[in-house]
């Protein structure tokens, strides 16, 4: 499995990393200040997503990234949250 990183997007208080594999896109939000929301957001952009198919543009939030990596199941996922954390 190849893990391409397609964009990394620095702001003032997070950065947006969003990676694709031959089977998901992933976007990543992780926050330096986390005085208003969670520290880690997961966006899975994969066509079985309700929150894609609704286009609501949510993902899962998360205390850590260890967290958000004991959430999902899927060993390309877990992957790419790790990668994207490490490209921070």
């Amino acid at each position: 499995m190849t893990i391409i990183i397609t964009n990394v997007s620095r702001h003032e208080e997070c950065t947006l990393v969003s990676l694709n594999t031959e089977k998901h896109t992933l976007e990543v939000i992780i926050r330096e200040s986390t005085s208003y929301l969670a520290p880690v957001t997961v966006v899975n952009r994969n066509a079985s997503s309700r929150a894609w198919n609704r286009h609501v543009s949510a993902g899962k939030d998360f205390n850590s990234v260890a967290e958000a990596i004991a959430n999902y199941k899927t060993p390309a996922i877990k992957e790419m949250i790790a990668l994207a954390a490490e490209t921070v």
